[in-house]
C-alpha cells in the first residue's frame, strides 16, 4: 500500500498504542495484516487523532477502503470469469453497490472525526475561557455611594445629612 517509511519520520499519536484495535481475525486469516497495518498507519500519520474516539473513527475508515480493495479485486474476478453477460453485469451491479456502500462509510467516518475534532477543540476554548474567568476576577470598580456619609447636627438640633 505505501512505501516503507522511517519510524522517526511519522508523527506519533498519543493514542496509537494504547486504544488501537487488533488486526481483525479475516484480515490476518487472509495473509494481508501487514498491508492492512500500514493503511492504519498511513491514516493515523496523515490525521494524528488524539483522543480515542478519533481513533475509532480513523479504524473505522480504514477498514472502509481495506473492504471498497477487495470489492475490486472481486470485480477483476467476475469480468476473468467470462460469466453470460447478464449473470455478470447483475453481478458487476452488486459489487458496485457494495463500494458505493464503503464509500459513505468512508465519508461518513471522516466527517465524524471532522466534528469530533472540532468539538473537542470548542469544549477546549470553553474551559480554558472558564478557567481564566474563575482565576483571575475582574477589579471591582468602586461607585460612588448615594448614601449619607455623616450626620450632623445643626445649631437649631435638627439633623443635616452631609453628602
Amino acid at each position: 500500500m505505501s512505501a516503507e517509511k522511517p519510524k522517526d519520520s511519522q508523527p506519533v499519536s498519543v493514542y496509537r498504542s494504547r486504544y488501537r484495535q487488533p488486526v481483525p481475525e479475516f484480515i490476518r486469516a487472509s495473509g494481508k495484516a501487514d498491508e492492512y497495518e500500514d493503511l492504519l498507519s498511513d491514516l493515523e500519520a496523515e490525521h494524528c487523532p488524539q483522543d480515542l474516539s478519533e481513533q475509532m473513527f480513523l479504524e473505522r475508515a480504514a477498514m472502509a477502503i481495506w473492504h471498497s480493495a477487495r470489492v475490486a479485486e472481486e470485480e477483476r474476478a467476475v469480468y476473468e470469469k467470462n460469466l453470460p453477460p447478464n449473470k455478470e453485469l447483475a453481478e458487476v451491479n452488486r459489487l458496485m453497490r457494495w463500494s458505493d456502500t464503503l464509500f459513505r462509510s468512508f465519508v461518513s467516518n471522516l466527517r465524524g472525526l471532522k466534528n469530533q475534532r472540532r468539538h473537542r477543540r470548542e469544549t477546549q476554548r470553553t474551559r480554558a475561557a472558564s478557567s481564566k474567568s474563575t482565576s483571575t476576577p475582574p477589579a471591582a470598580k468602586p461607585t460612588a455611594s448615594k448614601t449619607p456619609k455623616k450626620l450632623e447636627l445643626s445649631d437649631d438640633t435638627k439633623p443635616r445629612w452631609i453628602m
